[in-house]
């Protein structure tokens, strides 16, 4: 479900195939990681400030230096392996994540107090009970996650995508705009909505535009990804799924990353590198992961253990599991 605002949401539908394998952080990047990355924010920080907010007030173009430096100090460090690299989420990856497989409004459902999220609860989402304006950002981490996770995909701030920002929705294989429209305000897109944000603009599907230089109340959510037609710009709507891939037919929806945080991904059997991991997977108590059923079978609790064990703190190539 890919859509501008929360009247029409059900209104605009695409299909959408995502092939490349992603990591995608726990939290949106802090301001202590930013201060680590970049130095300080140039952006005044007037509506929260510490090392465990979020970022904000940082335009676009700084926000994808972040991701090049990142990338750099990895690597340099010898935490990248050669092949991947850190990049702003795709807008269809965005809400992938944020979506955590549901089909509803928001992950938490058609309805979601500001208790849920931090967002202006004063002018709630569609029937939602009013609630309390907090009127500034919330450290990370302390509204609920989705099912996948992740936490503040619905308000605190809003996340830098890396796509042009186009009026109309594209579907197909990986779409994603690496050029600004014909006719259009040459705006990059973002997506979540912030603090005081009014319901409507918080939903899964919600997208906008701002001048790439342009400073709001806007951080990111970085990808951890091997380096693709993606980024090297050669993506389009309407591109064929290689045969050698199999995709992974989805409705439209995103997702990020940074260093220090926790991973969450989605599994993909074809993309994980013999020698990244064992065959079978092992949990703490010692079940066995190995085929299709077993990973249907896997509670949470087993999922999570075996992040810690074979994920966290591993080469990115380890991952694509699947909800």
């Amino acid at each position: 479900l890919y859509s501008s605002a929360a009247s029409d949401v059900y209104k605009r539908q695409v299909e959408v195939t995502l092939r490349q394998a992603f990591l995608i952080g726990q939290f949106e990047v802090t301001q202590g990681e930013w201060k680590r990355v970049m130095g300080p924010i140039e952006g005044k920080l007037d509506a929260g400030a510490g090392d465990r907010f979020p970022a904000y007030h940082v335009s676009h173009t700084e926000a994808t230096e972040f991701c090049r430096k990142l990338t750099q100090l990895d690597r340099e460090a010898g935490k990248l392996p050669d092949g991947y690299e850190y990049r702003l989420q795709t807008a269809a990856e965005g809400e992938f994540a944020c979506r955590a497989g549901t089909l509803t409004l928001t992950h938490f459902g058609d309805k979601m107090s500001s208790r849920l999220a931090n967002y202006d609860g004063t002018r709630p989402l569609r029937d939602s009970e009013k609630g309390p304006l907090l009127g500034r950002t919330a450290e990370v981490g302390s509204y609920p996650a989705n099912t996948w996770g992740l936490h503040d995909t619905h308000g605190n701030v809003a996340e830098w995508c890396m796509d042009w920002y186009h009026d109309k929705v594209d579907g197909g294989v990986d779409p994603v705009h690496l050029q600004p429209s014909d006719g259009e305000m040459p705006h990059m897109m973002f997506r979540a909505g912030a603090w005081r944000s009014q319901g409507m603009y918080c939903h899964s599907a919600h997208r906008y535009h701002f001048p790439p230089d342009g400073r709001s109340y806007i951080g990111l959510r970085p990808v951890l990804t091997k380096i693709s037609h993606v980024a090297t710009g050669q993506a389009n709507s309407t591109q064929a799924a290689d045969d050698s891939v199999a995709p992974e037919s989805v409705l439209m929806t995103e997702r990020a990353a940074s260093p220090t945080q926790k991973f969450v991904a989605s599994y993909d059997e074809s993309k994980i590198p013999e020698h990244t991991l064992p065959d079978p997977l092992v949990t703490e108590s010692g079940k066995s992961v190995a085929s299709v059923d077993d990973w249907r079978n896997v509670r949470r609790p087993e999922l999570m253990e075996l992040f810690r064990k074979y994920v966290y703190g591993r080469s990115p190539a380890a991952c694509k599991i699947s909800h």
